[in-house]
């Protein structure tokens, strides 16, 4: 398809990270608006989005930087350094005046005082540069402090145009701030191609031994791959062909899946798996064909979800919770790896398989209100 020259310009900030899930998020945004020019600044693998979509202009992370003492003399005294991303996403946002932040857990609280004190110095200077400031698809925490979310509070109420979060948690930590508002999740209003569903479990798996991640996820890592190897083993012993997905190979998805693989080829039980590398096609048509979908991965559920398929979300950070308790509070049967002990995961495939689909329609629906202010920006 020829597309018409774009008549705005919008710069994009995003979750760029090799993540199929954001790399959904822009996907979404970018064939919207067809007649959008958008830049984005990401590595260089992220070049083919100038060839797929045709109105996206990419600035490769390493891109030389101008000059701006200001900026310099500022952050100095601030205390802090800015990254080169931030200095590449202000430098063009100073030349389109309109700034759009899509992804997910954008807002979360770091442990690390100085990298915090770094991550509020950049956004108040990237959110009040250009006119106009949209945030789109994210969700709010986790954080402890007040101090936190009153920065925050700040930030929208006077640099954002609109800001919607994708559950209503995040939106109770403002109740009186007018231009926040709620919608759900970007991708429940995603194109999912409605393929015939085959005996087949598909497994979104994600390495919990990561640096970083909680202690009661890391502490349980070795339980959970094995407790993954024992269901998919059941699950193909009455049928099920076995199909694993790596959502995001650089926090170790592919990894963790190979560690389960070498298990279940000792019990002699083959299984197949997903590598994402920036073709989405594979991943997403292997879930919109598989009757189960047990998902660690936050849109793992949600792709499961909206594909008809039946779905046991496996938690490993509050987003999910708070997701699905806004689709239904206590009707949605689901793994707390956080909090449950391994012993209190379900052990029996038969309770996998005699789960039902659930109805998101309404979700669908509603998650096209994340684009409603941008809508009418845009004039779309």
């Amino acid at each position: 398809m020829t597309l018409s020259a774009p008549s705005q310009e919008v710069t994009v900030k995003g979750y760029l990270a090799h993540n199929l899930g954001d790399d959904l998020f822009m996907d979404t945004l970018f064939r919207r608006y067809p007649d959008v020019r958008f830049t984005v600044v990401a590595d260089e693998p992220y070049r083919f989005f100038e060839s797929r979509y045709g109105n996206v202009r990419l600035i490769p992370l390493g891109t030389a930087i101008p000059r701006r003492p200001l900026l310099g003399l500022m952050s100095r005294i601030g205390g802090v350094t800015v990254s080169p991303e931030v200095r590449l996403l202000l430098e063009d946002v100073h030349r389109t005046r309109n700034l759009v932040m899509i992804g997910g857990s954008m807002y979360q609280q770091q442990r690390d005082e100085q990298l915090q004190k770094q991550i509020l110095f950049e956004t108040r200077h990237l959110y009040k540069t250009p006119d106009h400031t949209f945030v789109i698809g994210a969700n709010f925490g986790p954080y402890w402090a007040e101090d936190y979310r009153e920065a925050y509070r700040h930030i929208f109420t006077q640099y954002c145009d609109d800001v919607c979060f994708r559950d209503k948690w995040s939106k109770s930590q403002f109740p009186d701030v007018a231009n926040i508002r709620t919608a759900s999740d970007v991708l429940f209003a995603f194109p999912m191609p409605k393929l015939k569903k085959r005996k087949q479990a598909f497994f979104s798996v994600c390495d919990l031994s990561l640096p970083g991640r909680p202690e009661s996820l890391r502490s349980k890592a070795d339980e959970y791959e094995q407790w993954i190897a024992d269901i998919a083993e059941k699950l193909h012993a009455k049928g099920y062909s076995i199909v694993f997905g790596a959502f995001c190979t650089p926090e170790n998805d592919g990894a963790a899946i190979g560690r389960i693989q070498e298990m279940l080829r000792a019990r002699g039980v083959n299984s197949e798996n997903i590598i994402y590398q920036y073709d989405q096609d594979p991943m997403v048509n292997a879930i919109a064909s598989s009757e189960i979908v047990v998902a660690t991965r936050f849109h793992a559920t949600i792709l499961g979800l909206i594909a008809g398929s039946k779905v046991l979300p496996l938690i490993y950070n509050v987003k999910t919770d708070n997701m699905l308790n806004d689709i239904a509070r206590n009707g949605i049967r689901r793994v707390d790896l956080l909090n449950d002990m391994p012993k209190n995961w379900p052990h029996d495939a038969d309770e996998i398989i005699g789960l039902q689909p659930i109805d998101v329609s309404k979700q669908q629906r509603d998650a096209e209100l994340q684009f409603k202010a941008l809508d009418d920006f845009l004039g779309r």
